[in-house]
């Protein structure tokens, strides 16, 4: 008979309930559950009820999170009471194992579940790619695993539906597996390769077609299970990274983000961050921003290239599908030229008017961007504000601020579960005006006298709006929405919206409301050489760089409390850390207008946990966002004159410092930050030579400071743009 390769008790569980299973288990460790279950001869279900009844609550969770989605028996215990058989399945089979029907231990899954804190989609990856599909004649042969099989068939049907019969049927032909269907098929869905749709059925989506190829091509060479616990896990995990694509590292990466951090895989993991685009000192800070909040504003003098950085974004991002013929445009990209007397948001979001030949809701370009976003989720959508502070941001652009402080990852209506693939935001335009569209005003009820309505749908609304008769790359389950007609024309999460500022006297300031709301770079220029050859970027790339660039904007997070559940095992230093670095530099601004709180708080967070997503360890990832915080979101909402810096003899003496002013005491708070050389391979690829150049310079927190120290002793007065 095949061998046990461990998916027979794998169930539908979220993160909240990894924790609740380690603390089970370790009351379990420390109360020696097995001699008592040996003592009083329990079966598997007493087991699990005595595992979870000395933990306060959690029994009814346990009970109705490990549930199948799909329709199973209860099982009963000796005593009568009910128990999911996924529940006490899963935590015994798959985290305790029983020795003559009474005795149970942690098993090396369950000992490395706890110790790695693995998220549950990327444990059930791994315990699919163990499953082994054997010979039918010779079943201790083994031919492949679930997890390869399942990728080969659905690589070559991308539009099937897919249920637990369905998977039966695509293993069968191939051979047999000691695991069920149905346990299986959940930890398909779990694992993220198969998702709902909005009519209830499981597809492998779009989004997910490059990890799913990944895997068909190579996965038969993941290993099988071992008996040895670092040999069984290791070799999993180095084996599914060995078989992805170097140029799909930062798709895989993004949604299995917690393997990449296993110990043990620090060998492997330079070699892949190499090729990253987020390792590209030219673009890292671009990215890290983007990353964090979709709303950027790019500052400096004239003609430093802060429009252009934003077409280049498009161009390297957009797919075949939106490319323009001329090549000057990509179709993810949206120009918006702010005039100077925008005082309100009517150019921006449009108007209501009974007027003129076409009366009704006035869809402005800016509008129907957001409606073509919509459309293509997976592709970065980009809206570069030119010249934004030529009109009082505030005035045209309050909407927009407001909706921005609204993201949140919605919860699924069926489930009741946190979807982290979708974000959210009040809407920006009201459904009614959408509804309007699907009116037909010539022909009306002869009863009620209202006008027909076609009852279109978010696909047939962007088709009406951009006057055009068909669009065949609109993924289907995405054009059947309705979304529009019935919420409103939220903010889509594939939007970045990024202004570009020249402070000077022909422009308006900046409140402390915007910048607080925006993550700002500085560009000024730099090496005047860079600008030979920059037209070729420019330019559309091959689809695997598209791909590459496309994942490199994707967020993972909109709050903190995302970030310490996806860093668990560095959740209680993030809570000690963070707060007191922004404490301490509150600390040197008291007293003035400057001080930042919990949204800043929210998004260094969120910063660093983009760092640590990327490999880097905390003390690292924790001063590279420090810096880059108050480079954003701090040092642009200082100015004042000498009076405002000074500190006074009282409260240097009640801090205990010494600082004449608050900039000099800022300056030491700010981190010290080591730029590491560059690295570049020779023209020759078949050679390992390689030649170490010096990156072009990226101004520190510490340098931006002692500049406008500088300035306020020159001038008596000081700010953070020149």
């Amino acid at each position: 008979m095949a061998k046990k390769d461990g998916l027979d008790g794998y169930c539908n569980i979220s993160e909240k309930y990894i924790n609740l299973y380690s603390q089970a288990v370790d009351y379990f460790q420390k109360n020696d559950l097995a001699k008592i279950a040996r003592q009083k001869g329990w079966s598997n279900g007493e087991m699990f009820e005595a595992l979870i009844s000395p933990l306060k609550g959690l029994k009814g969770d346990f009970q109705r999170c490990f549930s199948f989605s799909i329709p199973t028996q209860k099982a009963k215990t000796r005593n009568g009471n009910c128990a999911s058989p996924a529940a006490f399945t899963y935590v015994v089979t798959m985290g305790l194992k029983t020795r003559d029907d009474s005795t149970c231990e942690l098993t090396p899954i369950g000992k490395y579940l706890i110790d790695k804190r693995l998220s549950v989609q990327s444990y059930s990856l791994m315990i699919l790619s163990k499953v082994g599909v054997y010979d039918r004649q010779n079943q201790d042969y083994r031919i492949s695993n679930l997890l390869t099989v399942f990728c080969k068939y659905a690589i070559n049907h991308p539009n099937d539906i897919y249920t637990p019969e369905k998977l039966e049927k695509v293993i069968n032909p191939i051979g047999i597996m000691d695991a069920r269907f149905d346990i299986s098929f959940n930890a398909l869905v779990i694992s993220g390769l198969l998702s709902i749709t909005n009519s209830g059925e499981y597809q492998v989506t779009n989004q997910d077609l490059t990890i799913v190829k990944e895997i068909a091509e190579h996965g038969d060479q993941i290993s099988g299970p071992n008996n040895d616990t670092s040999s069984f896990m290791g070799s999993y995990d180095k084996s599914i990274l060995e078989i992805i694509n170097k140029n799909n590292f930062g798709i895989f990466s993004t949604k299995y983000a917690d393997l990449v951090k296993i110990k043990g895989l620090k060998t492997v993991m330079p070699q892949l961050q190499a090729t990253s685009v987020l390792f590209d000192s030219l673009y890292r800070q671009y990215i890290t921003a983007i990353k964090s909040k979709p709303f950027l504003l790019l500052a400096g003098i004239s003609g430093t290239g802060k429009s252009r950085i934003v077409r280049e974004f498009a161009f390297k991002s957009c797919p075949e599908y939106l490319q323009d013929k001329s090549g000057t445009t990509p179709g993810n990209y949206c120009m918006i030229e702010v005039k100077p007397n925008w005082h309100d948001s009517t150019e921006l979001l449009g108007y209501y008017s009974r007027l003129g030949s076409k009366p009704g809701y006035q869809f402005t370009k800016f509008v129907k961007f957001l409606v073509k976003a919509k459309m293509f989720p997976t592709v970065p959508f980009f809206v570069c504000l030119d010249e934004m502070n030529l009109a009082p941001v505030e005035q045209y652009f309050a909407e927009i601020l407001s909706i921005l402080e609204t993201r949140k990852h919605p919860k699924n209506e069926e489930t009741g579960e946190v979807d982290m693939n979708m974000v959210k935001t009040e809407p920006i335009i009201d459904s009614q005006y959408f509804r309007e569209l699907s009116e037909m005003p010539h022909s009306k009820n002869a009863q009620t006298g209202e006008p027909f309505s076609s009852n279109l749908t978010d696909r047939g609304i962007y088709l009406k709006l951009f006057d055009i008769e068909t669009e065949s790359d609109i993924d289907e389950e995405v054009g059947k929405r309705t979304d529009l007609t019935t919420e409103g024309l939220t903010l889509p999460d594939n939007v970045v919206i990024i202004g570009t500022v020249n402070m000077d006297d022909t422009t308006h300031q900046f409140s402390r409301k915007v910048i607080d709301r925006a993550m700002t770079i500085e560009m000024n220029g730099g090496n005047l050489r860079n600008m030979f050859g920059g037209s070729k970027n420019l330019e559309y790339l091959p689809e695997e760089e598209q791909k590459k660039w496309q994942n490199a904007f994707t967020r993972r997070y909109v709050t903190a409390d995302e970030v310490l559940d996806a860093h668990s095992d560095l959740a209680e230093e993030l809570v000690e850390k963070l707060p007191a670095k922004l404490e301490e530099i509150n600390k040197a601004l008291k007293e003035t207008p400057f001080e930042v709180s919990y949204r800043v708080l929210n998004e260094l967070t969120i910063m660093v946990g983009v760092m640590l997503d990327e490999g880097k360890e905390l003390e690292d990832a924790i001063a590279q966002s420090v810096n880059n915080i108050l480079l954003m979101k701090i040092l642009p909402r200082i100015e004042g004159d000498a009076e405002m810096f000074a500190l006074s003899k009282d409260y240097k003496s009640k801090v205990d410092v010494s600082y004449d002013n608050r900039l000099e005491w800022l300056k030491d708070i700010a981190p010290e930050i080591k730029e590491p050389l560059a690295v570049s391979k020779s023209d020759n690829e078949d050679t390992e030579e390689k030649t170490v150049t010096a990156k072009e310079h990226q101004q520190t927190a510490k340098e931006k400071i002692q500049e406008m120290i500088d300035r306020l002793n020159n001038q008596e007065f000081t700010r953070f743009w020149p």
